[in-house]
């Protein structure tokens, strides 16, 4: 009798030694399968995704980056989290860095004149009738598709008024452009000024708030032209002299390195000095032997 209660007794504890290791079993394996569902490698697609925006947001964290990819690519069902952007950014630093140069160094993309105008603003040092030294209120618009300057005017003041005035100066000479671009400064959001470019049939584009490279012509035009000024005291009353000067010889002498070695006054008048045979170059050497004949009086046949 003692011996058939211990058979039961180890016949049970067998029985419930292994439904504890079935059950052990079974639930390491569904953790084992959920485990490996979440290790599966991502496309390629999505690192250069990674890539391409801690490019465009190099100060820019871990979490920051797998936030802006959520919520771009969260419709099409593909997540990330930080610790795999961490990875992929610890393995890629050099593809990051090579991208962000070459977004530094491309040529952008040719385009026609007076399509956009850039509009803006600087100050240079310069003294009054008695001496004193003040600063000058430099007006700058900028042609984006030749890089011609259209305007570089010494104004008395930043009133909307006298910029619509410098403006239709400018159409006047050079024709209407399809939109002008500048910055958020209280002059350019004007009520005035936005009538005034609503009345002529002008787009007004505004960049973004403290996103000064979306004017990025018009503003490397004032770097080129404060290397100059800054050492130079101008006089307010031959102050616009210097201005003519500056911009003569950035629109007709300096050739521009995006433009291919031409100069703005070049591409605004399609010239190509380095064809020998171009009609354009035939045609002014025709006008010049013209004046030169009408000079000396002979009679042009």
């Amino acid at each position: 009798m003692v011996f058939l209660v211990l058979a039961i007794l180890c016949l049970l504890f067998i029985l419930f030694s292994y439904k504890h290791k079935a059950l052990h079993y079974f639930r390491f394996k569904k953790k084992q399968i959920a485990t490996q569902g979440h290790r599966k490698s991502k496309p390629n697609w999505v690192k250069r995704e990674i890539i391409r925006i801690k490019a465009h947001m190099p100060k820019s964290g871990c979490r920051l980056i797998a936030d802006v990819f959520n919520r771009n690519f969260a419709v099409k069902e593909m997540t990330v989290g930080k610790s795999f952007v961490y990875s992929v950014l610890r393995d890629n630093i050099y593809e990051v860095e090579s991208l962000r140069k070459k977004w530094k160094r491309r040529v952008p993309k040719p385009m026609q004149k007076n399509i956009v105008w850039g509009m803006d603003m600087t100050g240079v040092q310069a003294n009054n009738k008695k001496g004193q030294s003040t600063t000058a209120t430099i007006l700058g618009i900028l042609d984006h598709g030749t890089r011609k300057c259209i305007s570089l005017k010494s104004i008395s003041d930043k009133a909307s008024i006298t910029l619509l005035k410098a403006l239709i100066a400018a159409i006047e000479s050079y024709g209407k452009p399809k939109a002008i671009r500048t910055d958020n400064e209280s002059v350019f959001t004007s009520r005035l000024f936005r009538l005034g470019l609503c009345i002529l049939g002008i787009r007004h584009q505004r960049t973004q708030i403290h996103s000064p490279w979306q004017n990025g012509r018009i503003e490397r035009f004032f770097g080129t032209f404060k290397n100059y000024s800054d050492k130079v005291i101008f006089n307010t009353k031959k102050i616009q002299f210097a201005l003519d000067e500056f911009q003569y010889w950035y629109n007709a002498i300096r050739p521009h390195r995006h433009l291919n070695g031409l100069t703005p006054d070049e591409q605004w008048e399609e010239i190509n000095p380095y064809r020998k045979h171009s009609g354009q170059v035939r045609k002014l050497s025709y006008w010049n032997w013209a004046i030169k004949r009408i000079r000396t009086g002979l009679r042009i046949k």
